[in-house]
């Protein structure tokens, strides 16, 4: 492809379009038919568990992997043609990895000066200019001298993002890169991160399993589960409504149960209601399929929207019963594991003092925070 062509790539403000990217390493299938777009100054990160294929389409946006069928545009510009695929080098794409692949040898300075020269075509003295601005930006200017094996954590996750940028690229890839840090640190640094990233304009698309940094980074959320997108949409949009029980289950609903409808609801908002394990619950419908009563649905919901009493402190609402199993002291919360009279087990949250492992409790599920997945043909 000619050079002059990829030099105009991100003119449109679709700096990225994937239309049915598929890679496959001889009988197995990474990524089969994802297709994606993110805009300038967009985040999109990429959810999934280990082997979903999130790093795979990374790679292939970067070059570093040649897709077995799909195109990938990069600012309009095709750059995934068979025959003609645009190099990595010339993709104009700056890229973070999760161990962040900083030159041990070379010191701060020199780590992001070197790509400044190689990616803008910098002298030495401007490329060196260029490279302590970024340093400044991101708060290393005093360890411009250093050697990254002298760092902390952060701080080299802080040098390879301004190498990643002293490229002036038109989109960066980042792969969990947060991943090697405690928790403490990640925080502080994901805010840190997404605040460099909006000044910058630039899109990113960026891999993590980690729910909690998704729905934090993200503009947009595209969950993947084999391969496959199964969730594309707002993190609020796919938090508050996910379309699958996979994505539910992926982003915290792990309670589980199955049920049969007992009530449609109605056009005034009146959510559906359905009976599961003894229980009456009222859920938000995620996916279309059989209407009739006695059908069977899938009800799941996370452990924060359900409130575990002592039966003695619950009030008229708390009319669910079950035993307790055990208690998770998470600093912020206790988390309760519930069993219930048929034999299934929940999480819920604690108010108040804890029963004994072995005694009764009562529990109230929050009206409208349970998820319903109905299955056409089957009845509970």
């Amino acid at each position: 492809m000619d050079e002059t062509v990829v030099k105009e790539m991100g003119v449109t403000k679709l700096a990225v379009e994937l239309r049915g990217l598929t890679k496959r390493f001889r009988d197995s299938v990474a990524v089969n038919d994802v297709s994606l777009t993110v805009e300038d100054g967009k985040v999109l990160v990429l959810l999934g568990p280990s082997g979903c294929g999130k790093t795979t389409v990374l790679r292939c946006i970067a070059g570093l992997e040649e897709p077995s069928a799909g195109q990938i545009f990069l600012g309009g510009v095709e750059v995934s043609a068979a025959g003609r695929s645009v190099r990595p080098e010339r993709r104009q794409v700056g890229m973070v990895f999760q161990s962040y692949a900083l030159w041990p040898h070379m010191t701060v300075l020199e780590n992001v000066a070197l790509v400044c020269r190689r990616q803008r075509h910098l002298s030495n003295a401007k490329a060196h200019e260029r490279a302590r601005e970024l340093l400044e930006t991101f708060g290393l200017g005093a360890m411009a001298t250093r050697f990254p094996g002298e760092l902390s954590g952060g701080q080299q996750q802080r040098v390879a993002l301004a190498r990643a940028i002293g490229g002036s690229p038109r989109l960066l890839l980042m792969d969990e890169p947060l991943s090697a840090l405690d928790q403490q640190l990640r925080e502080e640094l994901r805010a840190e991160l997404k605040r460099e990233i909006a000044a910058t304009g630039l899109a990113c698309v960026y891999v993590t399993h980690d729910q909690r940094e998704a729905l934090g980074m993200a503009d947009h959320l595209a969950i993947l589960n084999a391969g496959r997108v199964v969730e594309y949409g707002s993190p609020a949009d796919l938090y508050r409504q996910p379309s699958s029980q996979f994505g539910a289950a992926f982003l915290g609903a792990k309670n589980r149960i199955a049920g049969a409808l007992v009530d449609r609801g109605d056009a005034d908002g009146e959510p559906p209601t359905a009976t599961a394990a003894g229980v009456r619950l009222q859920f938000v419908p995620c996916q279309a399929g059989a209407a009739e009563k006695g059908a069977r649905v899938d009800l799941v919901w996370r452990p924060e929207s359900t409130i575990v009493r002592r039966p003695a402190d619950a009030d008229g609402e708390f009319s669910s019963h079950g035993t307790v199993v055990a208690e998770l002291f998470l600093g912020t919360h206790s988390q309760v594991q519930v069993r219930l009279e048929t034999g299934e087990e929940i999480l819920g949250v604690l108010e108040g003092p804890c029963p004994p492992r072995g005694d009764p409790c009562q529990f109230q599920v929050r009206p409208k925070e349970v998820f319903g997945y109905e299955n056409p043909g089957q009845s509970a």
